[in-house]
């Protein structure tokens, strides 16, 4: 019998998302996200934090390293 075949009731699995952004990494539950907030739309072009991050890029401060740490993670709680 596989570790797989039965596990604990009570083993969750959420998708956690964050702003690359914000200066802490926060982790929030996908699920928790409404779906009228401004980063799930057009509304995140006048969020103050990514005119923040397109300002510095452009100038050159941050190169592309946060680039890479924007997206979803999976996470088991």
């Amino acid at each position: 019998m596989s570790q797989n075949e039965n596990p604990c009731p009570f083993l969750g699995e959420l998708i956690m998302e964050y702003c690359a952004a914000y200066p802490v990494r926060k982790p929030i539950p996908k699920d928790q996200i409404t779906t009228d907030s401004p980063c799930r739309s057009e509304g995140f072009r006048h969020c103050p934090l990514f005119l923040d991050m397109v300002s510095k890029l452009q100038s050159g401060d941050l190169g592309d390293s946060v680039l890479t740490g924007c997206g979803t993670r999976k996470e088991v709680s």
